[in-house]
């Protein structure tokens, strides 16, 4: 039974992906992948693009490695549509109020609060 938590992958440095060519972006993805199974002896099947930076070659790739991967806020709030590779993620900040996650609870797909766009 679960935990109510997952372990996923952000890259094996944390770099921006796009900034690769496939065969770095390849290793990114396996190695992360990899090294966290290695380490917490659990099955790792999910990716957050660091900065949510990806491209379709990139979501490509990682829907072969991974089951599902998460994007920015550009993701798509369908997550079954997608394929599973391009889910949205919201952004939480330490400085969020309750006021803050409200609207992006309410207004999920459709608020923007990334820093990185």
């Amino acid at each position: 039974m679960g935990c109510g938590h997952t372990i996923g992958s952000h890259g094996l440095t944390h770099h921006r992906l796009t900034k690769f060519d496939e065969n770095q972006v390849k290793i990114e993805l396996v190695e992360s992948r990899k090294m966290l199974e290695d380490l917490f002896q659990v099955d790792i099947n999910c990716l957050a693009y660091p900065y949510g930076a990806a491209n379709p070659k990139i979501t490509q790739l990682a829907s072969s490695i991974y089951r599902y991967s998460f994007a920015g806020n550009d993701g798509s709030p369908d997550w079954k549509a997608s394929g599973f590779s391009q889910i949205r993620r919201e952004y939480l900040w330490p400085h969020s109020s309750l006021q803050d996650i409200e609207k992006l609870i309410v207004g999920f797909g459709t608020y923007n609060n990334s820093p990185y766009k």
